[in-house]
């Protein structure tokens, strides 16, 4: 993974708000392996975790990269919050985020966003159209992940594309030279 050029822009944008599942999260084998149904619960579903979860290839070098580049980051979900702690410390990304905030309950994701941000300048990253609509509804910039679970047409409005987690960290440093 190559270094990230520090920007004197970053005092701009520091914040990076995450979603999780379909960003840095392969979500889908975790909850194949929950079930659904009946028999579906969240302790089965943290078991799962363990069993097989992991993040998309090269995601834990991107989240170390930027967070050695100084940037603060956290997590922003629809997911339960023992379900978010599950992951980040599975993963061992814990280290490397300064909280998070479970959307479950919200409507959407644009009030946990703006409380997350406490007014700050931030850049939204995530998969679904919900995401990349928080970050507008709050005047951020949004980084629309092509690799997750979300639908790509709803994806438009973002303000770049990553193709890969790698991607991110371009698409980060381009937002911080407009």
């Amino acid at each position: 993974m190559r270094r990230l050029i520090p920007s004197n822009r970053r005092l701009t944008i520091m914040m990076l708000i995450f979603d999780l599942d379909g960003t840095l999260f392969q979500a889908k084998p975790v909850f194949r392996l929950a079930g659904e149904g009946v028999d579906f619960s969240l302790e089965k579903l943290l078991d799962s975790v363990s069993a097989a979860g992991e993040l998309f290839p090269g995601a834990f070098e991107v989240v170390q990269l930027l967070h050695t580049a100084g940037y603060r980051m956290y997590i922003c979900s629809q997911s339960p919050a023992a379900y978010i702690e599950k992951v980040l410390e599975h993963t061992g990304i814990s280290r490397f985020f300064e909280g998070y905030k479970s959307a479950e309950g919200y409507d959407s994701k644009s009030k946990p966003i703006r409380e997350l941000a406490q007014g700050h300048p931030a850049i939204v990253i995530g998969d679904t159209h919900g995401d990349i609509t928080a970050a507008k509804q709050n005047g951020m910039k949004s980084i629309a992940v092509m690799y997750g679970y979300g639908n790509k047409a709803l994806l438009a409005p973002a303000d770049a594309f990553a193709e890969s987690p790698g991607g991110i960290v371009r698409c980060v440093e381009w937002i911080m030279r407009l």
